[in-house]
């Protein structure tokens, strides 16, 4: 993205608040017209840190002729020879009654720039343009490293002592900004800034398919690294961070198990998965759960009735049963061992805590191929490929012929898991 367009007295007068040991930060219209490809640019509003409302009237009256607008909102319109500028510090509101009117607006120039932002109405009108580095600033955290520079070569201090933590620690993520053009501008403009040509990317399809976008529209390469615990990208039997989570929950259902063993009681166990059903299956094969649904698969709870009941009959004091989130069925399920099989029941969804604990030996080794794989391909100079593991070794695959197909769980596990669910 080109830099926003200033007038040069603005950038003077920037340069004597800075003298003081002010900040001058452009906000509002002009910015917002800049980030959403305007020509013309209008309403240039300034929010100054780090000086009083004294010093800056003080600076702003070698400029021109000033105007207080209110006392109480810090605002001050600055009328030079060639234009007018609104100047105002960050305003800090606090509440002192009931209703619209029920508070109080008070300037302080000692709060952050996020601070001050995070009382504006939408994330677009939060950015700031700092006018003496002639850089973007925008506050919200969410792809969000790259549209806010957030940058960064790695030393082997930065990255080392971390192969037992879980999650991300370079804070990877997907970003809703990252589907508007704008912000895929700014992500490509701070790449360049950088001479960085090639990416390696970690995540899921949706990860994959945002980058197939930016790499059609600003030829930056990339290489994918499957990682998600629902393991359902296409063409790859295994993503990072599977074997981890099933050992998580894995773990969870023993420890239930425990407490049920001891209650004529059922649980029920939700575990992630919005249209897969792998980490459910596995860990219902693997712990002995009575009961599995996942979405791959049609079940009938009438059959399934007449088969607990039986099983009550021949002695069974609990029952396990894993379901998969994508079902929305964990609370209907709870309700049914309660009111058809008469047993008290427990509800457990499990939630974030599969998306942590300390990676399993499996997932340290295979991060290494993963990785080491994906950067073999940067060097080849090969582009928009995904790593895929299968039948025990790496592959590649274009990384558009994954984002057209859609996973589909394999079929010995389904005919394993088919049991469980009639």
């Amino acid at each position: 993205m080109p830099l926003l367009s200033t007038p040069p007295e603005l950038i003077k007068i920037a340069n004597a608040i800075a003298k003081s040991e002010g900040r001058s930060i452009l906000v509002g219209g002009a910015v917002r017209d800049h980030c959403m490809g305007r020509k013309s640019l209008k309403d240039f509003d300034v929010e100054i840190f780090g000086i009083s409302p004294e010093v800056l009237e003080s600076v702003l009256r070698n400029f021109g002729n000033i105007h207080a607008v209110g006392k109480s909102f810090g605002v001050l319109k600055l009328k030079t020879s060639s234009a007018e500028y609104d100047f105002s510090l960050p305003r800090r509101e606090s509440r002192t009654g009931k209703g619209h009117r029920g508070f109080m607006v008070t300037p302080d120039s000692t709060m952050s720039y996020r601070e001050a932002a995070s009382r504006r109405d939408f994330t677009v009108n939060s950015i700031g343009y700092d006018l003496l580095t002639k850089t973007l600033l925008d506050p919200f955290d969410g792809l969000d490293g790259l549209i806010d520079a957030e940058i960064k070569k790695a030393s082997y201090i930065d990255v080392s002592g971390i192969v037992y933590r879980g999650g991300t620690i370079i804070r990877s993520s997907r970003s809703k900004r990252f589907y508007k053009k704008m912000y895929r501008q700014l992500a490509y403009e701070n790449l360049k800034k950088y001479s960085i040509d090639k990416v390696v990317v970690l995540g899921g399809d949706g990860t994959f398919r945002a980058f197939e976008i930016f790499s059609k529209e600003f030829g930056i390469k990339f290489i994918g690294v499957p990682a998600t615990i629902d393991n359902d990208i296409y063409g790859t039997q295994y993503c990072l961070g599977v074997d981890t989570a099933l050992n998580v929950i894995r773990s969870a259902i023993d420890n239930i198990r425990d407490t049920a063993s001891s209650f004529n009681r059922a649980f029920v166990i939700e575990t992630m998965g919005r249209e897969c059903g792998y980490l459910a299956a596995i860990t219902s094969l693997t712990s002995g759960a009575e009961l599995c649904l996942i979405p791959e698969l049609p079940f009938d709870l009438n059959s399934l009735k007449s088969k607990f009941l039986k099983d009550i009959k021949n002695g069974r004091r609990y029952f396990i049963a894993i379901v998969s989130e994508g079902l929305k069925i964990a609370n209907t399920l709870k309700e049914w061992f309660e009111k058809e099989i008469g047993f008290e029941a427990r509800l457990t969804v499990l939630g974030h805590i599969q998306r942590g604990g300390n990676p399993t030996i499996f997932d340290r080794l295979i991060a290494f191929e993963f990785i080491t794989y994906a950067i073999d391909l940067i060097i080849k100079d090969k582009k928009n490929r995904v790593v895929v593991y299968k039948d025990s070794r790496l592959d590649s695959l274009p990384s558009s012929f994954i984002a057209k197909n859609r996973y589909e769980l394999d079929k010995k596990i389904l005919d394993l898991v088919k049991d469980f669910t009639k």
